[in-house]
């Protein structure tokens, strides 16, 4: 069981996502690189006793796409992706027999790049990635030639920093899969990317225990991420509800569960990390509200982006105070939370939230990635 100590983390390129997107077209394109980098990374993290993060960026362009679609018009095409992309990945995790729960050998996590960067705030392009503040040290590309054209710009465009300061970058090519090019086409009949309505949000929430973050965590944060509006013009924020430690006495293995400022902390480390952002700076303001004893942190990013993670004593949390929050992401296994969000919305008089649900990896693939510690 390898130490959360942190380490340089690792950046696997993957070129064009397929266009048809399927997960078996997914696995055939990037499985021999993720298989790759996760054995050499797990080997090293043995070793160390230290888990090492991978930060896997592909790059993708959503379908029919024009400049002024709100990112809520590309969720289905989107969390489709990254939902496959993280089931290959602990899939992965469970052949090589790395530890996916508790305390991982190899922390991953999932970038978007995207030439237009116009769907989410968690989008990069190549010059925004390599510019951002993240230590990688290690970065590996596919050997072909849109692995290779990767590799070399963003080596071209990463100038030393204060992240980057040391010279020069562990650079590595790992096998390529199948070309995407010959993978087929989207059926774009079957991948419905207007399933919500194309409303621009500036408040977006969503709540969870978030214990021991572990890849569906990862997935419901980022498809969170990428409904808020990326319009720097305007203030926007995302709200963050994490349950507070009293609703967690009588659950299972309570003996074994993270406290709050853990997991708040934990679920920080992750935003942070796909936006681009630098976790070891201090959060904006802490508060402690006497009355309701609740916790929160307030996070004030560049270009207008706050971000609140507030302790919650209910399902409801800060969606039946905070009227401004128009939009909610959960998860598959809880969409009556959703309804009754917003049953209680419409008796205060106000909005309905829009309601964005994330799929749940299929039993088989969690039960195969939990027999793995």
């Amino acid at each position: 069981m390898a130490s959360s100590e942190p380490k340089s983390p690792w950046l696997l390129l993957l070129p064009s996502a397929p266009s048809n997107d399927s997960f078996d077209s997914l696995r055939a394109a990037y499985s021999k690189a993720i298989n790759q980098t996760v054995q050499s990374i797990s080997t090293v993290s043995k070793i160390s006793k230290i888990t090492h993060r991978l930060d896997i960026a592909i790059a993708h362009s959503t379908k029919r796409s024009a400049k002024d679609d709100p990112p809520g018009s590309h969720y289905s095409e989107l969390q489709g992706l990254l939902g496959n992309l993280y089931k290959l990945v602990c899939i992965t995790f469970a052949e090589l027999e790395v530890g996916i729960e508790f305390d991982n050998d190899v922390d991953v996590r999932i970038i978007l790049l995207d030439s237009t960067q116009r769907h989410g705030v968690s989008m990069f392009n190549v010059q925004t990635l390599a510019t951002c503040y993240q230590p990688w040290k290690h970065v590996s590309s596919t050997e072909d030639t849109q692995g290779e054209e990767l590799l070399k710009s963003f080596h071209h465009l990463r100038k030393p920093s204060s992240a980057s300061s040391a010279p020069g970058l562990d650079v590595s090519q790992v096998d390529a899969g199948t070309d995407a090019s010959n993978l087929g086409s989207r059926q774009d009949e079957e991948r419905i990317s207007t399933t919500n309505t194309a409303k621009r949000h500036y408040s977006v929430a969503v709540g969870g225990t978030f214990d021991h973050l572990h890849l569906g965590h990862k997935l419901l944060l980022t498809m969170t991420a990428l409904v808020i509006e990326p319009d720097k013009e305007r203030p926007r924020t995302l709200t963050i509800g994490i349950t507070g430690d009293a609703l967690l006495k009588k659950k299972q293995y309570v003996e074994y569960l993270q406290d709050w400022d853990q997991r708040q902390e934990n679920v920080r480390d992750f935003l942070l990390s796909i936006l681009g952002q630098d976790p070891s700076a201090e959060p904006t303001g802490r508060s402690y509200d006497t009355e309701t004893q609740a916790r929160s942190v307030r996070e004030e990013l560049e270009k207008g982006l706050t971000i609140n993670y507030v302790e919650i004593f209910d399902p409801f949390g800060p969606t039946i105070t905070d009227e401004d929050i128009s939009a909610l992401v959960i998860s598959a296994e809880t969409r009556s939370g959703g309804k009754a969000v917003n049953d209680r919305r419409v008796e205060k008089g106000w909005a309905s939230l829009e309601v964005f649900e994330v799929d749940v990896l299929d039993a088989g693939v969690s039960n195969e990635c939990g027999s793995k510690r």
